[in-house]
């Protein structure tokens, strides 16, 4: 198999038709006659991720995340002296390494969405948001607890909770003040940890999963009945909206946020399923990139 027939299969089951328009999907570095001798699949295009791919005899990076949104003006080997996308296109050409990525249009494919759903072990319901991302999950016979432990379990995330009983109580661990931070006593810190009991020990309801950034979303989510949000990054101020909407339960909606990269790191080996499907003949494998971020 060629490089153009790899791409062609690819994109005719993710089709770059449902990408953004802005967006940049399919083969960015390659000729689309050379034969595909292996394809490693990973998050993110980077230098490492292409060094990689040739130690290992792949001559091809298939990534969710694009090496560049806009062609950078300069090219050259080190991302100081210009972008980390730019080093990795010079990375590619140097060492022959071929660079497609599935981005947006993933995110929006069915198969994405439910694979999600499997990751987590909830029942699929379906789209969360009417612009066709975030899998929607039943987390009915789920608590918000046990829900935390398989988002660390099988992703690796330290969850951040965001939620209105947290804030309402008056246990807060610190508190400022016109005098500065000052420490919780004993009981504000009993109330608050009382607090944090009784929310995760509810089920966590129809719970949307929105990978990366959400954005818009998560309230296109909230609005579409989810009870809890699951995502990779959101804005301060946004989320602050979000723990003040009701749910259908007459509970405030709860949003978990995970971090970007830990979100879609699972990505990589949807990538590689499928790249197994579209081309069994071909070796394949998964690069290995770890958390970009730690919570000490």
């Amino acid at each position: 198999m060629n490089l153009a027939e790899l791409e062609r299969r690819l994109l005719a089951r993710i089709p770059a038709k449902d990408a953004e328009e802005w967006d940049h999907v399919g083969c960015s570095v390659g000729d689309p006659a050379e034969r595909v001798t292996g394809i490693l699949c990973a998050l993110d295009p980077t230098p490492a991720a292409v060094e990689a791919a040739r130690d290992r005899g792949a001559n091809v990076l298939l990534t969710h995340h694009p090496v560049y949104l806009e062609a950078p003006d300069r090219l050259s080997p080190e991302p100081a002296d210009s972008t980390i996308g730019a080093a990795t296109l010079w990375k590619a050409i140097e060492r022959g390494v071929a660079l497609i990525a599935l981005h947006t249009n993933l995110d929006r494919s069915e198969e994405a969405l439910r694979f999600f759903g499997e990751l987590l072990e909830l029942p699929y319901l379906g789209r969360a948001t009417g612009e066709g991302y975030g899998a929607l999950v039943d987390g009915s016979e789920t608590t918000i607890s046990e829900l935390l432990a398989r988002l660390e379990e099988r992703l690796g995330a330290r969850p951040a909770v965001w939620a209105r009983s947290i804030d309402e109580s008056t246990g807060a661990l610190h508190r400022t003040s016109t005098n500065g931070p000052r420490g919780a006593g004993v009981a504000e810190r009993r109330e608050r940890e009382l607090a944090l009991t009784r929310l995760l020990d509810k089920p966590a309801g129809r719970v949307a999963y929105l990978s990366g950034s959400a954005g818009s979303l998560a309230l296109d989510a909230a609005s579409g009945g989810a009870s809890v949000i699951v995502c990779g990054e959101e804005s301060y101020h946004r989320l602050m909206e979000l723990i003040n909407k009701k749910t259908p339960n007459n509970d405030n909606l709860v949003v978990v946020v995970i971090g970007h990269d830990v979100s879609e790191l699972p990505y990589a080996r949807l990538l590689e399923r499928m790249a197994g499907e579209v081309a069994p003949d071909v070796p394949r494998c998964v690069f290995e990139e770890g958390i970009h971020w730690r919570i000490l």
